[in-house]
């Protein structure tokens, strides 16, 4: 026996070919999980690096003066909508769903401006108005904007954490949900209510998610990493 083999009694010739095995897939399992892990807290970093700044004081008066100079009251054009967003609406464009926007037009809902888009793909139909409140309005009722009344009139119910909006729904009108955030107000419509209705009301929510819970102009890295999985939960994302 040489030296060297006196010294590492396990060599490689002599090493159990099953324990190699064994280890090779533990390692594996473990990269796997670490890579898991890594995209997870990435995607949890990117949510909570986009919230949004706080509408600052007046941004109800700048929202409705952009809707009155750019809608009107009528049919709008990709272009009208681009505009929209820029003064502030979020008029979604839901391509990610696999939603192809039909049509869009302005129109007030209990004299509120708003903004209605009808979606299609399919055979389905999804109609999604979203509202902005007037200027100096605060702690108004939610309002549906199908119907133009308040949702408890509608019978519906609010579901979801106190931090992020609110979705109000009904088991009578299961096409039909409500997310309420902040002062915008979403009302979605659909043909086929198990289909992209989930999706598109987990979208929105996600998006107010992230504005309301702006914190600070610069978070910590963790700080980003925790707000962005807490708006993952609030929004039903699988973890």
């Amino acid at each position: 026996m040489t030296a060297a083999q006196s010294a590492c009694p396990e060599s490689a010739a002599g090493r159990d070919p099953k324990m190699l095995d064994r280890r090779s897939h533990a390692l594996a399992a473990a990269g796997a999980v670490a890579a898991a892990g890594a995209v997870l807290l990435g995607g949890a970093y990117i949510a909570g690096s986009i919230l949004e700044v706080p509408a600052p004081a007046g941004a109800e008066a700048a929202m409705t003066a952009g809707w009155e100079e750019v809608a009107g009251d009528g049919t709008l054009t990709a272009d009208q909508l681009q505009q929209l967003r820029a003064h502030g609406w979020s008029c979604p464009e839901l391509a990610d769903l696999g939603l192809t926007l039909e049509s869009a037009r302005s129109l007030k809902v209990n004299g509120r401006p708003a903004v209605e888009m009808t979606f299609t793909a399919d055979g389905e139909r999804l109609m999604l108005v979203e509202q902005h409140p007037l200027p100096g309005e605060d702690g108004q009722p939610v309002i549906n904007g199908v119907t133009g009344r308040p949702v408890a009139a509608d019978g519906f119910s609010a579901a979801g954490s106190p931090a992020g909006p609110a979705v109000f729904g009904s088991d009578e009108h299961p096409g039909r949900k409500v997310v309420a955030a902040g002062s915008v107000t979403y009302t979605f419509e659909s043909s086929l209510p198990v289909k992209s209705l989930p999706r598109a009301v987990e979208e929105l929510s996600l998006l107010e998610s992230a504005r309301l819970a702006r914190a600070g102009a610069d978070p910590e890295p963790m700080e980003r990493i925790v707000r962005g999985l807490a708006m993952f939960t609030r929004a039903g994302w699988s973890l």
